[in-house]
């Protein structure tokens, strides 16, 4: 049942009053979304679940790769997960997944990151025994609705969410070290990939096409998921989209400083970030292309039909957009995260928030459902959203996808029930974007400040 046709359960009376995002009526229908009303959940997991053979490792053919140059940031060969489908009623149909992992912010900090996994393939594992969850997980149990599927896992190693596009290598100097070469190629690692699946791996011959990211891999998504469906993916196939977490605001720290714009803005012009061309058109008179950089903006231009799944409170919003603090030389990697000076506590364990503290967090969040409910794409038909409140990040790819609920409904059946309303190979539009919006409450301004208490 929806909206007004649904019992309405009461929270504990021994709770304080629960309240929902100001003005959130302005931007959701309250007849058609639905709001939590659950007090507690009591959850059972199911244990022993059966093993499954991993994601094997595909390196990118040397023809392929000489006509795209892909590369990780410290040169080394790209190349791809793939898991073929395990249902043979979902031969052609796939799930796509870009990995998410953060940014570097700085040809230095870019440098550091060529000497680990998420800028070099050089320790990359043959197999990727997938022990994440969401729409990649290969379990039925978890995964109902996409477990059968190909399964392809683009690892992340570019530090720009798959959009770098310098053709030449960038000489770097690190802190005491030699000149290294670093490579900004995560647009060409996406081309390189598709052709190499589209030409040796029968996606060709999809249907259905999921493309899935989360975090810096849900920005990927935003940046790249209409350039795939319209040029690197078989024409007729119905493309649609899942990101989750990666809706980061424009906005200052508590204190007011502009901290994760300079950050976006510093990783757009190094990398000469591919964005999408509506995108750049909208802010170019104002020479603020790289704007299109943060999730707030590029989701907005996203053609493609895309569910959005997201906490109000993100827990890498809060610490790293939010309550950071401009990077020290040296500090680098993810940015200077939690530093606001008495915020370190809070922003580890919002328990320990003091009652002020935790009214900046809720206007923070208030300020994530305003920003999200001003876009035409957040209501537009065949979109859909899932606002939580729990503080955590990528919670697909955790215990959340299943097992955190709205109203009695999970991530996953959410989803689940979004793309079905498609009509599975056709070519519908999907339900009104209202039929698929769930929004949770808002923290409490007192202890206990949690209002879910299925987070």
């Amino acid at each position: 049942m929806r909206g007004q046709d649904r019992p309405v359960r009461r929270a504990s009376t021994s709770l304080p009053s629960r309240r929902y995002f100001e003005g959130a009526a302005r931007y959701f229908s309250p007849a058609a979304k639905h709001i939590s009303v659950l007090a507690a959940v009591l959850i059972v997991l199911a244990a022993g679940a059966p093993p499954v053979e991993g994601l094997k490792l595909q390196w990118i053919p040397a023809d392929v790769a000489a006509l795209y140059s892909p590369a990780c940031l410290d040169g080394s060969p790209y190349g791809f997960y793939f898991s073929p489908a395990t249902d043979p009623s979902h031969t052609n149909d796939w799930v796509i997944y870009f990995r998410g992992g953060g940014w570097c912010f700085t040809p230095e900090d870019c440098l550091l990151r060529s000497k680990e996994t998420l800028g070099s393939s050089k320790q990359w594992t043959a197999t990727y025994q997938n022990k994440e969850g969401g729409a990649i997980s290969p379990h039925k149990s978890s995964n109902p609705d996409f477990y059968g599927w190909n399964r392809v896992l683009l690892p992340y190693c570019d530090g720009a969410s798959f959009s770098g596009d310098v053709s030449a290598p960038v000489a770097v100097t690190g802190d005491g070290e030699e000149a290294a070469l670093v490579h900004f190629r995560g647009a060409a690692n996406v081309r390189a990939a598709m052709y190499s699946l589209m030409r040796d791996y029968s996606l060709d011959a999809a249907q259905q096409i999921l493309v899935y990211g989360t975090s810096a891999g849900g920005t990927a998504l935003f940046l790249n998921v209409d350039r795939m469906r319209e040029h690197m993916l078989p024409m007729g196939a119905n493309v649609r989209a899942l990101a989750d977490s990666s809706f980061f605001l424009d906005h200052d720290t508590v204190e007011g400083k502009s901290v994760w714009p300079d950050e976006l803005r510093s990783v757009y012009e190094m990398q000469n970030v591919s964005a999408q061309p509506a995108c750049v058109d909208h802010f170019s008179p104002t020479n603020e292309a790289w704007r299109c950089m943060i999730g707030q903006h590029a989701y907005g231009f996203v053609n493609t039909s895309l569910f959005l799944v997201s906490s109000a409170y993100d827990l890498y919003s809060t610490q790293c957009i939010f309550l950071s603090e401009p990077s020290e030389p040296g500090q680098l990697l993810q940015g200077n995260c939690s530093s606001v000076p008495g915020y370190e506590k809070c922003a580890s364990n919002p328990g320990k928030c003091t009652d002020a503290q935790l009214g900046e967090v809720n206007g923070f969040a208030e300020d994530f459902v305003s920003a999200l409910g001003k876009q035409e794409k957040a209501r537009a038909r065949g979109s859909g959203l899932f606002i939580h409140s729990c503080y955590v990040h990528s919670a697909t790819l955790k215990s959340g996808w299943a097992n955190t609920f709205i109203d009695g409904v999970s991530p996953q059946k959410a989803v689940g029930q979004w793309w079905r309303s498609f009509g599975g190979a056709s070519a519908s539009e999907g339900d009104a974007a209202d039929m698929h919006t769930y929004l949770d409450c808002r923290w409490h301004d007192t202890q206990p400040y949690q209002c879910d208490l299925t987070c």
